[in-house]
Formats: C-alpha cells, structure tokens, sequence
C-alpha cells in the first residue's frame, strides 16, 4: 500500500467511525479534520470560499455557511432557489444563484470547494429533474467546473 493508498483508507475509515458517533453536523466535521491531522476547525476554513452546484433550496450551502465557510449555492430551479432563500439556515441568502452549471456567473479560480451531490444523475436525466440539462452543455458544465 503506497502512502497515498494509506491517506484515502485513514480518512475513509475516519469518516465511517464520525458518521456512526455523529452529534452535531459541526461536531463531526470538526472531530474528522483533527483524526485527519489538520488544524483547529476555523483556522480550516476560515479563508474556504466553496461552491454546491445543484444545490436545490440550498441545505448544504446552509450548513457550509454556519461552520463559517463563504459558501454558495447555484442551482437552475428558480423556486428552489425562492423556497431556500425564505426558508433554510442560510446566513447569506443572497449567495443561492439562480445558474447553470454550464454557465457559472464567478470568476476563474473563485473556489476552494466545489460540492455537489446526484449531479451524474441530473445529466444523465435519471434523478427526472423539473430543469432539463442538454446534453451539448455537458462537456461546458466541466470546463466551467474546472474554471472557477
């Protein structure tokens, strides 16, 4: 096992043993960094600018804004976008984006993070979204992805 091989194993298992002891979003967050050997939590990412592309009414970029990241959301559904901006934990509503992924409105290099969940599933049309994704913006998407 290479040291790289060791690195992926130590922080999948680390992972694995947080999520079955889980408190706090926070709580886990903040107990899986230190088992990872890196720093105080807001030193981590006190500086992360992240971005949650198809982030829906924004749950993720909520939680990655109350531990302190500048976190934001983009997503094409307009009342998904409404429905988060009035409803979620958000602390900067105004950061949910009514965007393609295939036209990101930021500039080049903008993000540390970019997260995404199901987002193969939205372009290959199996998750049976309300926002169709056309297949000639898929390889857009990724240079886009790549680019911020």
């Amino acid at each position: 096992m290479s040291t790289g091989e060791g690195c992926a194993y130590r922080g999948f298992s680390s992972i694995m043993e947080n999520l079955y002891n889980l408190g706090t979003w926070e709580e886990y967050v903040s107990k899986t960094l230190k088992q990872l050997g890196y720093g105080d939590f807001e030193q981590v990412f006190s500086a992360c600018k992240s971005l949650d592309i198809g982030c829906g009414s924004g749950y993720l970029t909520g939680r990655l804004q109350g531990i302190g990241i500048d976190a934001y959301g983009i997503d094409p559904d307009i009342e998904s976008i409404e429905y988060g901006k009035e409803t979620s934990l958000l602390r900067y509503p105004e950061k949910l984006i009514v965007a393609s992924m295939a036209y990101l409105p930021f500039k080049a290099g903008k993000f540390h993070t970019i997260t995404s969940c199901n987002i193969g599933d939205v372009v290959n049309g199996s998750l049976g979204t309300r926002i169709p994704f056309p297949q000639e913006d898929e390889s857009r998407a990724v240079e886009e992805i790549c680019r911020v």
